[in-house]
């Protein structure tokens, strides 16, 4: 990975002690130095030494998977808007529609190792998760969870035989319940069913035995010794 940034030769005082400044690292730089003035931009060329998170990678496209399943859309168009709403983008152009109305295309950078250098791929992966959870409204510390346990894990439907794409939670996970019982209880794989998107979708078409009042979750936590 190569950028430009620009240094200054500055004279170490006591407001940089315990900072982190730039040096030239042999003689030869010293020398070039010298002659320069105090506080002369200069440009360089830092080359940063480390490989791309082969991990990081797959466990964004494990995350785009989940959003898709939960959001009708496709993974293009996940990506595309994750890209856009983190800034990731290379160019805007301008045009006007056969209605005449001017128009924006925006153009989004491309997420390749082959096309991102190590800084910038830390830039939007800092931003990307945060945003896909927020398209499918959970935190993101539960959506790289779940895309965890799906990379790991293929579980089937309970319902129709599919491959599952969705959590059910047994006894609803709604705001009261985590504050009564706690995340980490209401997320506990006794409370927990896979089911796919479409037998998701159609809760009230769950069969009893997958909908728990509280006083059934109450007993069976207490049966597991959790409560």
């Amino acid at each position: 990975m190569k950028t430009e940034l620009t240094l200054k030769k500055v004279k170490c005082i006591e407001e940089y002690v315990g900072k982190d400044i730039f040096i030239v690292s042999n003689q030869k730089s010293w020398k070039d130095m010298k002659p320069l003035e105090y506080g002369m931009p200069v440009k360089a060329l830092v080359k940063y030494k480390g490989k791309h998170n082969l991990e990081r990678h797959d466990l964004f496209w494990a995350c785009v998977l989940l959003v898709s399943e939960n959001k009708s859309m496709s993974q293009v168009q996940v990506v595309e808007t994750c890209k856009i709403d983190a800034r990731h983008i290379e160019a805007y152009t301008h045009y006007i529609d056969k209605n005449g109305k001017s128009r924006v295309n925006i153009i989004t950078k491309s997420i390749s190792f082959f096309d991102m250098t190590l800084q910038e791929a830390d830039e939007f992966y800092s931003k990307a998760f945060d945003i896909l959870a927020g398209y499918i409204g959970i935190e993101t510390e539960e959506m790289v969870t779940e895309a965890k346990l799906r990379m790991k894990t293929v579980h089937i439907c309970k319902i129709c035989g599919k491959r599952s794409t969705d959590r059910h939670h047994l006894f609803s996970k709604t705001k009261w319940a985590i504050e009564k019982y706690g995340k980490d209880l209401i997320n506990h794989p006794k409370n927990i069913m896979y089911l796919c998107n479409e037998c998701h979708a159609s809760h009230n078409k769950l069969p009893n035995e997958y909908v728990w009042t509280e006083k059934q979750f109450v007993d069976v936590m207490k049966k597991e010794g959790l409560l």
